[in-house]
């Protein structure tokens, strides 16, 4: 509810400054009556007082005002006529200045008379949301399981919870290996609200996997891959570190405008965490373009054209390997993973420039292919991944 809201309850209680400030967010509503109830108050807060404490030094007032601004209060009441019987016009600029509204509220009402309809109204309001909020994990819940068959029917439901059908959003699935305690788990997800990368997101909570899935408005601009993954890097690191004897992992789908491929972007976040910690084990984050042809040769992993790839490509290599001693095999990968790339790969693997060219020409020969060529480039890569599969997931 908002301040404009109190005075629906009744209509005795009056402005006396800070109008502008009646859209300030009530969350809930206290009384201080003594100075060190003021560092109790807290974001959202809607403090009544008759401000008996306020009498003793006159410089407290604008400290107790400037501190409830300061603490995030929503507004101030105060029973106007018994103990403080005008506003300083200090307070008063304070006020107008920070939107805060200060309230007169009449001698003979009690506190009670106030109190109790905020309350039962904020209760309203939470149980109205609460059902809103379920309503809407539902709906995604529903999607990521792939339970909408008719898009129609998606859409007409998203526009009647009042969801963006075409936002520019991505899935990501948090896993850690042990289950967070209610105070771990809200400072978690407090870190990743901050994210700047996130305009807003949506967490479903599944216990049974140790794991929450979190679906991400992207929408912000400046938004670029590097910049996601320094973010969720740095996101994984503190998290990591905060949580100590717990390991948490982070996959990320590609983003879609569409939500009904949300059910996609959860496949693609599954497969990455999935196989990712399998060929990248040190690894903690795991985008889902960094896996995308592993997940095409998985698809395809009886395909006849890839296992011909791979008889082609590996299998000849890693026969020669076995009977000669040699590590060819070796030499290809790492010109594969350093975009066959001479003085990448000579300084990655510690050999002359000459000695990687002589190996190059036996694989050549031994291949009867030339491994430069674009066309066989793309099949080794498809060769070598698919060796990968085979020999990590099984």
């Amino acid at each position: 509810m908002k301040i404009e809201n109190l005075f629906e309850i009744n209509n005795e209680i009056k402005y006396i400054s800070g109008k502008s400030g009646s859209g300030n967010i009530v969350k809930y509503i206290d009384v201080v009556e003594i100075p060190e109830g003021v560092y109790w108050v807290k974001e959202g807060d809607f403090i009544i007082t008759t401000g008996y404490f306020l009498l003793e030094n006159k410089d407290y007032f604008t400290k107790f005002i400037s501190t409830l601004i300061e603490n995030k209060a929503s507004g101030l009441g105060i029973k106007i006529g018994k103990f403080i019987t005008e506003i300083p016009e200090n307070i008063l600029k304070i006020s107008e200045k920070n939107k805060f509204p200060i309230i007169s509220i009449p001698l003979h009402l009690s506190y009670r008379s106030i109190i109790q309809p905020v309350i039962r109204k904020l209760d309203e309001k939470n149980n109205r949301d609460t059902t809103e909020y379920k309503s809407v994990e539902n709906f995604f819940l529903n999607i990521i399981s792939g339970s909408y068959s008719n898009e129609l029917r998606l859409k007409n439901e998203a526009e009647y919870l009042k969801i963006d059908y075409a936002l520019n959003r991505c899935l990501c699935i948090l896993e850690y290996s042990k289950e967070l305690s209610e105070d771990n788990f809200e400072s978690l997800f407090k870190k990743i609200k901050n994210l700047s990368c996130f305009k807003e997101f949506l967490y479903i909570p599944q216990a049974e996997y140790k794991r929450t899935v979190l679906i991400c408005n992207m929408e912000n601009k400046g938004n670029s891959p590097k910049k996601i993954k320094f973010i969720f890097d740095n996101f994984l690191k503190n998290a990591n570190s905060d949580l100590k004897n717990n390991n948490l992992q982070l996959s990320v789908s590609n983003c879609f405008k569409d939500l009904y491929k949300l059910n996609f972007a959860y496949q693609q976040a599954n497969f990455a965490l999935k196989v990712g910690r399998i060929l990248n084990n040190n690894e903690k984050l795991f985008f889902y373009s960094d896996y995308a042809v592993y997940h095409l040769i998985h698809e395809n992993i009886d395909s006849l054209i890839i296992s011909d790839m791979y008889n082609n490509f590996v299998s000849k290599l890693k026969e020669y390997d076995k009977e000669n001693k040699s590590n060819l095999y070796f030499t290809l990968k790492n010109l594969e993973k350093n975009d066959f790339s001479i003085n990448k790969t000579s300084e990655k693997i510690f050999v002359h420039r000459n000695t990687l060219y002589k190996r190059i020409n036996k694989i050549n020969n031994l291949l009867e292919c030339n491994i430069n060529e674009p066309n066989n480039k793309l099949k080794i890569s498809i060769a070598i991944k698919f060796d990968e599969l085979i020999n990590k997931t099984n």
